[in-house]
């Protein structure tokens, strides 16, 4: 979770809250491999999890590794799918 404030001197802050969902990981296809791609993203792991677990969240870590998320799938099945690329500060 992300959160906005002000520090003492009036300067905007994000403050992340961390918590711990349970996932599995998913190969990347080439499809979605393709399609990211032309795109702009590079593509690294995918993970499904439980749809009231995610909270469109833009980053999440994984195994000590911190990763934008750039794709979102909620499937009919209660989970979603979460497309994930390197963060650029990591």
């Amino acid at each position: 979770q992300v959160t906005t404030g002000k520090d003492e001197l009036g300067q905007s802050i994000i403050k992340e809250k961390p918590f711990m969902v349970f996932c599995s990981k998913l190969s990347i296809t080439r499809a979605e491999f393709s399609t990211a791609g032309q795109l702009g993203h590079n593509p690294e792991m995918g993970l499904i999890v439980d749809s009231d677990a995610y909270d469109n969240e833009k980053r999440l870590e994984y195994k000590g590794r911190k990763y934008n998320i750039y794709k979102a799938f909620q499937r009919f099945d209660g989970f979603t799918e979460i497309y994930c690329e390197g963060a650029a500060n990591d």
